[in-house]
């Protein structure tokens, strides 16, 4: 297992997978957007074909742009077409990802809206209701979403996602 910071280079040698779980990347978006290091250590790991789940902060991260509470506009890593706007405003709920590795319960909580992104794979599936949940992407070897995923509810098929 590998660690990375927002300050701190990537180096992905000798990783087979990447987790970018949620988090506040709005309250590093600067930071975000000059670690040029990261940013290309993670376009190439892409590239590569190896495996990526982000989700949330780092489904956020992964997007093109990524606009704060004031209005002001980052670069991200942009493995993702599309645009996190921060908005102060919460989704949140119990969902099911139906990933074609297998179901994977998870949860929402987050305080953006995405837009300008690709047509999504699926959608996360709702306990109580049939409105469709939240978008999950799947572009060449990255899966995002706002979901934050239980791995333990079915870690076969995590270790599926994660093993590409």
């Amino acid at each position: 297992m590998l660690f990375l910071s927002d300050t701190g280079r990537f180096n992905p040698d000798g990783a087979t997978a990447v987790w970018l779980p949620g988090g506040y990347p709005e309250l590093h978006a600067k930071v975000l957007s000059e670690n040029e290091s990261m940013i290309s250590s993670l376009k190439q790991f892409h590239e590569d074909g190896k495996p990526i789940l982000a989700e949330c902060g780092g489904f956020l991260y992964c997007m093109d742009t990524l606009i704060d509470l004031e209005g002001n506009s980052f670069r991200m890593a942009g493995l993702i077409q599309g645009t996190g706007t921060m908005t102060g405003k919460v989704g949140i709920g119990m969902q099911t990802a139906p990933l074609p590795e297998g179901k994977v319960r998870a949860h929402a909580f987050h305080k953006s809206e995405s837009s300008n992104t690709p047509e999504p794979f699926c959608h996360g599936i709702r306990q109580r209701s049939t409105y469709p949940g939240e978008e999950v992407y799947r572009e060449g070897s990255l899966t995002a979403t706002y979901l934050h995923l239980f791995f333990a509810s079915n870690a076969e098929a995590v270790a599926k996602l994660f093993s590409g």
